[in-house]
């Protein structure tokens, strides 16, 4: 019979590791252990070397100790990952608003694609965003691109920016930033560069020109929520994916480029809560109780992971032989995950224990 793999998953969030030469009853409130098989007495591995051939994970909390699913064999562990908590980024696009002709009128479109709005409203939601702006009077007399397409563009990069900062939008932001990446940091600033380089900016020679600026729309990147028991979902990721596109007299489309994708946050508190809940072990009150009537959790739920907490997280794989075994093959498999604060010794000791 073929190996099989059961969907057995567990967390346990590791705050502090006990010392070595501990039994059972010794291990203190809070505190994590590695158990030799072999001595039934806690280890403190500092190198995947150390580790003991067969070892079990156990956690004391609320006065309890709770064990790993299985005994850990050394030689099955597969899968090994270590991934360290990772902010999240926002969507970032960036684009030249440039037209060598008369411009009169310039379009930008935003196209949201927003997941908690996506979750609230249903898979077919969509929503653009149009900024629509006409151009001064002083453009009209720019209609030759020789010596004055800068400045063209300074003014028009400017129209927008304002117009999208007046919207506020809750879902995006717009900034303005030189070809060489100088910010500009509001629009009396953006004002102020213009005004400086206007003269050198619509004189006839064009060698003298200044640099060209740069539209940037960025989504927003929405806080870390707090996970409640009621909660079925995930907030994730927690941010705006943006297209975005532009149209000067209607004819002229203005390329935008995405500097930044949106990233996701990895190891957030409010994740592995949720991730708890969709991994409730079987075996124990670790994560599990009955859920009411209702759907809502039971109150003697035990969480170990605690919102507004960032974690580094050390997962793995590993399988044991079953009970009752047809062939020499027949396994059962489980997954681990060990969280520890980001950045925190604990965090350091785990990956040297796993000889990451």
């Amino acid at each position: 019979m073929k190996s099989t793999l059961s969907n057995n998953k567990q967390l346990f969030n590791v705050k502090s590791i006990t010392t070595a030469n501990k039994n059972l009853g010794q291990i203190a409130e809070g505190e994590f252990a590695f158990i030799n098989e072999e001595t039934n007495l806690t280890v403190v591995p500092t190198s995947f070397a150390n580790l003991p051939a067969e070892f079990r994970l156990v956690s004391k909390l609320n006065g309890k100790i709770y064990y790993g699913l299985d005994t850990v064999k050394k030689d099955t562990i597969s899968k090994l990952v270590a991934k360290e908590y990772v902010a999240p980024t926002g969507n970032v696009w960036k684009g030249i608003i440039e037209n060598c002709d008369c411009s009169k009128s310039v379009l930008l479109q935003i196209h949201i694609n927003d997941d908690e709005l996506m979750r609230r409203d249903g898979f077919t939601w969509t929503h653009r965003d149009t900024h629509f702006e006409l151009t001064p009077q002083e453009l009209e007399c720019l209609c030759d691109c020789d010596g004055k397409g800068v400045y063209e563009n300074h003014l028009l990069t400017k129209m927008l920016f304002d117009k999208i900062t007046a919207v506020d939008s809750a879902f995006y932001t717009a900034s303005v930033e030189t070809e060489s990446g100088t910010q500009l940091a509001d629009s009396a600033a953006i004002q102020s560069f213009i005004d400086g380089k206007k003269a050198d900016n619509t004189d006839d020679d064009d060698t003298n020109d200044s640099e060209k600026l740069v539209l940037v729309i960025k989504g927003k990147v929405k806080a870390t929520p707090l996970y409640r028991d009621i909660e079925v979902n995930y907030v994730y990721p927690r941010g705006t994916a943006l297209t975005v596109n532009a149209v000067v007299n209607g004819n002229v489309n203005i390329a935008f480029t995405e500097e930044t994708a949106l990233g996701f946050e990895i190891g957030a508190g409010y994740d592995m809560r949720a991730e708890e809940r969709d991994c409730m072990s079987l075996y124990s009150d670790l994560n599990h109780q009955p859920r009411l009537s209702d759907g809502v959790a039971h109150p003697n739920l035990v969480y170990q992971f605690e919102n507004g907490v960032n974690y580094d997280t050390i997962s793995f794989e590993f399988s044991t032989d079953k009970v009752e075994r047809v062939g020499t093959a027949d396994t059962k498999g489980f997954a681990m995950v060990l969280g520890a604060e980001t950045g925190s010794s604990v965090s350091t000791a785990l990956k040297a224990a796993f000889g990451i």
